[in-house]
């Protein structure tokens, strides 16, 4: 029933400028709907999606939907409410909910978060998170705070084990102004509810000596986690050097379950919860420099993130690494040439626990240049390499990879109407020296010709043509071909349409799609997409092909 509410709600707001323009009978009427009309601003959508197969199980549900809104009113001055709504078909029990909603009114020095929201604060600390609770930021002219708290994630129960119930509460304040001179303070702390029947984890000593039947049960375990970071930024010489960098902290506790650490042989500070066997800590930090001149610009940056570095505020994060990068960019001819490099060496193994330590080193190159006639030509170069030092021959890494491209592209005009043309070149090599796996250097190429030329004031034509030839020093090339012709066109209606064919192993892949597009009354734009592919078959492989249909309903304000 609340999800029908909601809908209702996103319909509604569709729909606002419709009945707006039906309501405006009267002088008054059209007084108040002007207000509206001039404070309310956001975004609604509604998507729906028809899924079909053949030849092939289903690999997604047959249909879909989504219904999103972002509406903004302002209100007085700098004070702003605003709403973020979005309900999908698409969850199941078997993940965390993808429904989500907000409250979050904004004046001129600070900000409410209520519901569902994400809060950044920094790559170690809090980032790409999406909790649901509250927050509050506060933002003045010298000093800054933050403040936010709720859940994380919802308990689920799999058969590997339960997700569980995770809390997060995070904290942060700085002096100075972001980016210029500031110094900021960041606190983040996560645990995981104990279930009513929580069990004490088995023992998992033996899941590198025993055979897979005799091995002990693996399960996810309840855990707790504080990180503490202090950043800084700082500007010198008339603004030309910009200095950032950052200091973090972590304790992991994986296993709330674990017996606890006797006070005697350890003791914690105040804060950081209940050391247990299973709690280990770790640091992380990196610095930036960057100096911006007249016609050139250098940087540089340095990173070390500790093996036992985890933070639960974070989405993502490749811990047990190091790695530090110089670059900088050149503009000569009044900035008609640009030049820019960049190279970049990551490691891990920072505690020499692995049995082997992994460089990866990445070079790369760009020059553009601008030329009379409105020629841009763009050049990029990369080389990437990849190795180890082990000793063994199945576990060494030796992997290199080259890339080149080259661009060419030109505008002109058709009469009153701009048009262009670009050329595209790109050759890719790969090759994996292991003595084992004997693997052969791979090169490919790849030519690309494209067009944008009008033919009337409502239609537009755009054909490209693009081929791909593998070098490689097997028997079997790949070849690959494909056209695209699309056309666009009226004021109120658009539509376009595409083919595709392609080789890839002798395998033929066909590509068609049509698009239609409708502006309604109240600038609500329809969009009707249809899409097919279809593989051939290839061996003992059959052929299938998928189908999709898409609406779309949506309104900026």
């Amino acid at each position: 029933m609340r999800r029908v509410h909601l809908a209702a709600c996103v319909l509604s707001f569709l729909a606002a400028p419709l009945a707006a323009q039906a309501v405006g009978a009267s002088a008054a009427d059209t007084g108040r709907a002007n207000w509206l009309t001039r404070r309310l601003g956001g975004q609604a959508q509604a998507f729906s999606e028809m899924y079909g197969v053949d030849g092939l199980e289903r690999r997604r549900p047959g249909s879909t939907w989504r219904l999103m809104a972002t509406p903004r009113l302002a209100l007085v001055g700098s004070t702003e409410v605003g709403f973020d709504l979005l309900l999908s078909s698409e969850g199941n029990s078997a993940r965390q909910s993808i429904n989500q909603f907000a409250f979050e009114p904004t004046w001129g020095w600070g900000q409410l978060h209520l519901g569902d929201f994400a809060r950044d604060y920094s790559p170690y600390t809090m980032q790409g998170l999406r909790i649901r609770g509250f927050g509050l930021d506060v933002d003045r002219t010298r000093w800054r705070a933050s403040v936010q708290g709720g859940r994380s994630a919802a308990l689920i129960t799999t058969a590997d084990g339960p997700q569980y119930r995770r809390s997060v509460i995070a904290g942060a304040v700085g002096l100075g102004r972001a980016g210029e001179r500031s110094l900021d303070l960041r606190i983040v702390r996560a645990q995981d509810a104990l279930i009513p029947d929580e069990q004490t984890v088995f023992d998992t000593l033996g899941l590198d000596t025993l055979p897979a039947d005799l091995r002990p049960e693996q399960r996810t375990r309840p855990q707790e986690n504080v990180v503490a970071a202090l950043g800084g930024s700082l500007r010198l010489f008339q603004r030309k050097l910009a200095l950032k960098g950052e200091v973090a902290g972590a304790l992991l506790t994986r296993d709330l379950t674990s017996s606890a650490i006797a006070g005697d042989s350890v003791s914690a500070p105040p804060g950081l919860g209940t050391l247990r066997t299973s709690s280990s800590g770790d640091a992380a930090w990196n610095l930036d420099a960057q100096w911006q001149g007249r016609s050139y610009g250098l940087r540089g940056g340095y990173e070390s993130i500790g093996a036992g570095f985890t933070s639960l505020g974070l989405a993502y994060l490749v811990n047990d690494r190091r790695g530090w990068n110089l670059g900088g960019d050149l503009r000569l001819v009044g900035g008609r040439l640009g030049l820019q490099g960049r190279f970049q060496r990551q490691e891990n193994n920072l505690t020499s626990q692995r049995l082997a330590t992994t460089t990866r080193d990445v070079m790369t190159g760009t020059a553009t240049v601008r030329l009379p006639a409105n020629l841009t030509v763009s050049l990029v170069a990369l080389l990437a390499a990849a190795g180890n030092d082990a000793t063994n021959d199945t576990l060494l890494v030796d992997n290199r990879a080259a890339t080149f491209n080259a661009a060419l592209a030109m505008p002109f005009r058709v009469g009153a109407r701009s048009a262009s043309v670009s050329v595209a070149y790109a050759r890719q090599s790969n090759e994996d020296r292991n003595p084992v796996r004997l693997t052969p250097a791979v090169t490919v190429q790849t030519a690309n010709l494209a067009v944008s030329l009008p033919l009337s004031r409502w239609l537009l034509v755009a054909p490209s043509v693009a081929a791909v030839l593998p070098d490689g020093s097997g028997d079997n090339e790949n070849v690959l071909g494909s056209l695209r012709l699309s056309a666009t066109g009226l004021r109120a209606v658009n539509a376009s349409a595409n083919f595709t064919q392609t080789f890839v192993s002798a395998r033929a892949v066909t590509t068609a799609g049509a698009q239609f597009g409708w502006t309604l009354p109240g600038d609500i734009a329809f969009s009707l997409q249809a899409r097919m592919l279809r593989f051939g078959a290839q061996g003992t492989r059959p052929a299938f092909s998928e189908r999709f249909l898409t609406t779309t309903l949506g309104r900026s304000f």
